[in-house]
């Protein structure tokens, strides 16, 4: 709700909280990655999105995230390659979100 709202400090707090709970859960590390984002504290994101596709490689909207904090980074083609993975992740699993 806080990321809806882009009251990224609330979502952080909340984020991290559900992380040190469980630090193997895909949507606190996707939320405050999203968070990270938003604050503009790009590296901390990639970090968070970084470890998700370490430890799920076919979590397709931790691509996506990761491509746009690359491409707001001005890392267009780090933030292509993540995109058309992304896309190609969807496409196999039937999505198209």
């Amino acid at each position: 709700m806080q990321l809806a709202l882009k009251d990224y400090g609330a979502a952080l707090k909340d984020c991290s909280a559900a992380i040190e709970r469980n630090a193997t859960l895909i949507e606190p590390l996707l939320c405050r990655g999203q968070a990270y984002a938003g604050l503009k504290e790009y590296q901390q994101a990639l970090t968070d999105f970084d470890a998700i596709i370490s430890l799920y490689p076919q979590e397709a909207p931790a691509y996506r995230e990761r491509a746009r904090v690359k491409l707001a980074m001005k890392n267009v083609d780090a933030a292509r390659a993540d995109f058309e993975q992304a896309a190609t992740i969807f496409q196999q699993q039937g999505n198209t979100a």
